[in-house]
């Protein structure tokens, strides 16, 4: 199994190099893409060197060195990728090396799989930065799914029991995949991610390796750029709801994984996920639930039908 390691890079000249590092000493690393992006600092300096001194780290740019983003940068690792697997990884995190470990193992057991996942630990700077992280992100420290789950199941525990989803540095993909789902797309930054893995679950099987304890790990420094505008997030999510939505008629998902994927769609479209629920909200979410009644019959009754059987558990 031989891997390619995509690292974007933007302003991170401080890091870089640990990142590269825990990856290029690893035998399952055939390659080390760094994706330069028009960054302000010494970061471009700094890839420079990594590329001279490891035959196997491989430096691009923008044209003209411009800077286009984090979506765009592993859209080009991926094109520039020789090696039929490919991983990512953030410029200011790092692989611990058991990083592949299990993930070898689970694509030998299951030939079928397009990719698989690992869980992602969390490491801080200082009380400052663990401080930054809670209030933003609460307790958490490991990203992963709460529990294994079948890759035909994934999308409805996501959805409906809220199991969580795994980090980019914790997933291993088929390049071929990306021919079945296309690409990051920029326009959700700073929740491209999650747009892309919505789409690989909906269509691809994604199995989980080690969701107990980190095979990468996620820097937390007070540095770190982190979304702060809520409203903002709530507008690129609704956006992106939306989007999948579409793309899951377009692409003829299952009715299963079209209703699924309309859920959080009507949820967003009616604002039921900000700050306070109002009579107006729910109102809205009826009126959203009719109109797309009316214009999807079947995959709203399936949607009605996950959320009456959620309303039941609840219950319970």
């Amino acid at each position: 199994m031989k891997i390619s390691t995509i690292i974007p890079v933007y302003n991170k000249g401080d890091y870089t190099k640990r990142a590269v590092e825990s990856a290029i000493n690893l035998d399952e690393v055939a390659e080390v893409i760094l994706i330069e992006d028009g960054s302000n600092d010494n970061s471009l300096e700094v890839c420079k060197k990594l590329s001279d001194e490891f035959e196997n780290v491989h430096l691009y740019t923008h044209p003209e060195n411009k800077n286009l983003g984090i979506a765009n940068s592993r859209n080009l690792g991926i094109r520039k990728a020789k090696c039929d697997y490919i991983s990512f990884l953030d410029a200011d995190d790092w692989y611990l090396k058991n990083r592949f470990k299990d993930t070898k193992k689970v694509f030998m057991e299951n030939p079928d799989a397009d990719g698989v996942y690992d869980a992602v630990g969390t490491a801080f700077e200082d009380e400052k930065a663990a401080e930054k992280w809670k209030d933003f992100e609460g307790e958490k420290i490991l990203s992963a799914p709460k529990k294994k789950v079948a890759p035909e199941d994934f999308l409805y525990e996501i959805i409906t029991n809220w199991i969580g989803t795994f980090h980019t540095n914790g997933i291993v993909l088929k390049k071929k995949v990306f021919d079945k789902v296309g690409y990051f797309e920029k326009e959700f930054e700073p929740s491209e991610d999650m747009h892309m893995w919505i789409r690989l679950i909906s269509v691809c099987k994604l199995y989980p390796a080690c969701i107990d304890e980190a095979r990468a790990m996620r820097y937390i420094y007070r540095g770190n750029t982190y979304t702060k505008d809520k409203k903002k997030l709530f507008e690129i999510r609704k956006l992106y709801w939306r989007k999948l939505f579409d793309w899951s008629i377009s692409n003829n998902l299952s009715i299963k994984n079209k209703s699924l994927i309309l859920l959080p769609h009507l949820i967003y479209k009616s604002d039921l996920q900000k700050d306070k629920v109002t009579l107006k909200n729910l109102l809205k979410f009826q009126i959203n639930i009719l109109i797309s009644l009316i214009k999807h019959p079947i995959i709203t009754s399936v949607t009605i039908f996950w959320i009456i059987k959620k309303m039941l558990s609840l219950k319970k």
